[in-house]
């Protein structure tokens, strides 16, 4: 994955977050071209090998960065079942997404990234056959969570029958910002 853009400092910039993750292995990376619960999202741990800043004195500092995937595992398709929103209360949270059948040989595979913690936060990724989560099975748990950053949940091997997958906050303390998406893959 190459990405390039316009760095700004201050609160909440992404220069520290990068700089730090410089070389380190399977940092959760989930990318969208479009920012909507149910959109396309691409998953994959990646390692960032590459980070450069430039431009002149004064002016807005361009960056590019480039990360390849390091767990073996590759990349994922899914769909963001969860776009960043603060949750403060348990209960479902996002929209509900038909990713069809988990074959024998497939995987379900989900991504959970903190942007700001509060105390605790825990999160069940759950399936339903048609939708409507009058009865949901609970197929993975990502936590508890208590700092910024991304997690990857262990990936659940199929046969799934169930279609349909969300999150549902199970237990949380404090105030969260977060996102998610939810993928099959082999």
């Amino acid at each position: 994955m190459d990405v390039s853009g316009f760095w700004q400092a201050g609160t909440g910039t992404v220069d520290p977050e990068l700089f730090s993750a410089l070389g380190a292995r399977n940092r959760v990376v989930t990318v969208a071209p479009e920012d909507a619960e149910g959109a396309t999202a691409y998953m994959f741990r990646a390692g960032i090998f590459s980070y450069e800043m430039f431009g002149a004195v004064g002016e807005a500092t361009p960056f590019s960065i480039s990360a390849q995937g390091t767990d073996g595992q590759g990349l994922i398709r899914g769909k963001i079942a969860k776009g960043k929103a603060t949750v403060s209360s348990t209960g479902p949270t996002g929209t509900p997404v038909n990713l069809g059948l988990v074959g024998a040989d497939q995987f379900l595979y989900a991504t959970f990234h903190v942007f700001s913690a509060g105390t605790t936060i825990t999160v069940d990724v759950e399936s339903d056959v048609d939708g409507s989560f009058g009865g949901p099975t609970t197929v993975a748990t990502l936590g508890p969570v208590t700092s910024a950053g991304g997690t990857w949940a262990a990936r659940v091997p199929g046969p799934i029958t169930d279609t349909h997958f969300r999150f549902n906050v199970n237990a949380v303390t404090g105030s969260f910002v977060i996102a998610g998406a939810i993928g099959i893959g082999s």
